[in-house]
């Protein structure tokens, strides 16, 4: 293994990828979503990179991390300006046919090569997540939703393959019994460690929970119910791909402190507003594959201030956002596959200030009601191809979002 990187050089490779890939957008075009994928695991990198400088003091393999790191910017940046450099020498072609066969192949094996850079990006990602490294932005306070919105991607990206390898061997028993003055615990692997050993952890205040075959709902519920501190809660299922059972997680709900939940469980019925804790303010699901609207549920939560619905969370084709609904919310993320109509009523989310709409395909439009939202100063939306024509002046929906003073577009050009 090299010396260590700098802080310095790796960050600046980072941020030099990421301006080349916005950059160069354009040139880019046919490989749109390779190229979004790479920039959604780049920007989770970049805020990824703050807590681990502060780590790798600490940890040969943290700083090992960063090297590999380092290797994987300098690729990525080596197989870009390659094809970019190829494509200009090109256009002196005269043969057109010829031309355009090559360009065809050379953006397959393009769309291949930054594939297997995102791949590698992922598994960073998730081993890093696995050290405990979390996302940060400069000042060193916790990311947004919005800017935190793409770390579910990574975990269902990498999960469940990444989180094994080179961490935990299969047959490694963990024994964390002892540890009664803990107050954050990242990644614990019921498969590894003993759910049990989390009853006399009463001082948690964060725990992220990667569940397997062997620990039921049930079993979880009770080694959980003597954490009455916990302010932040993850719960990931290892075995989401096959959907063999459905989580119960109204146990949530005995958390009375808890402020920040994510859940990357199957569970088709949604917990009633009655089931989750009182002050919660932030919520994520993803894969959740809920089979009824959850928004009537989620708009009765008093304190919600962000809420992610992404990946197959809801998998109906229909949500309403009711009147007098959501009266704290200020930002709302919705990444939706089966979503076809959403309904905004007028008076629904009055704080409302940062909205995204990510690669929602079958949504035929944005509502209607968005109009009402007068908080709204930020709508940002991706891969939403044909909706960038009739959102900006002159299109036909202009109406609905003219009000709004920052409106983002990313991957919605439908002529191109």
């Amino acid at each position: 293994m090299a010396a260590a990187v700098t802080e310095g050089v790796v960050s600046f490779g980072v941020q030099k990828l990421w301006e080349l890939l916005s950059r160069e957008s354009e040139r880019l075009q046919g490989v749109d979503e390779q190229v979004a994928g790479l920039k959604r695991h780049t920007r989770t990198l970049q805020s990824l990179l703050n807590d681990a400088y502060a780590k790798k003091y600490e940890s040969e393999r943290v700083r090992n991390l960063l090297e590999d790191v380092k290797d994987i910017v300098d690729d990525a940046e080596d197989i870009i300006e390659s094809f970019l450099l190829k494509e200009i020498k090109e256009k002196g072609i005269k043969k057109r046919v010829k031309r355009l066969s090559c360009f065809l192949v050379d953006r397959r094996r393009f769309a291949t090569d930054i594939e297997g850079i995102t791949e590698r990006i992922s598994e960073v990602i998730a081993r890093m997540q696995n050290f405990g490294i979390i996302q940060k932005i400069d000042g060193g306070r916790s990311l947004s939703l919005q800017e935190r919105q793409r770390v579910q991607r990574e975990f269902r990206q990498t999960f469940p393959k990444s989180s094994e390898k080179g961490f935990l061997d299969s047959n490694t028993k963990l024994e964390l019994g002892n540890l009664v003055n803990l107050e954050t615990l990242w990644h614990f692997p019921t498969k590894q460690g003993n759910v049990t050993d989390l009853l006399g952890m009463t001082r948690l205040r964060t725990l992220s929970v990667f569940s397997d075959r062997n620990c039921t709902s049930e079993t979880l519920q009770s080694s959980l119910r003597e954490l009455r501190n916990l302010e932040t809660f993850y719960l990931v299922d290892r075995n989401l791909a096959t959907h063999g059972g459905a989580y119960q997680v109204d146990f949530v709900g005995d958390f009375i402190h808890l402020r920040d939940l994510t859940l990357f469980v199957h569970m088709p019925r949604f917990p009633d507003q009655s089931r989750f804790p009182p002050n919660l303010a932030n919520i994520s699901l993803s894969d959740c594959r809920i089979e009824e609207d959850p928004l009537p549920i989620l708009e009765k939560l008093l304190h919600l201030k962000s809420a992610e619905l992404s990946y197959h969370a809801f998998v109906g084709r229909r949500m309403v956002c009711s009147k007098g609904g959501f009266p704290q919310l200020c930002e709302l993320i919705l990444e939706l596959d089966e979503l076809e109509e959403w309904v905004v009523e007028e008076g629904s989310m009055p704080c409302l200030r940062t909205l995204t709409i990510d690669c929602c395909k079958k949504l035929k439009e944005v509502p209607d009601g968005l109009k009402y939202i007068t908080s709204l100063k930020k709508l940002v939306i991706t891969g939403m191809k044909g909706w960038k024509k009739k959102l900006v002046p002159g299109g036909e929906s202009y109406y609905k979002v003219q009000h709004i003073p920052e409106v983002e577009f990313e991957y919605c050009d439908d002529d191109e």
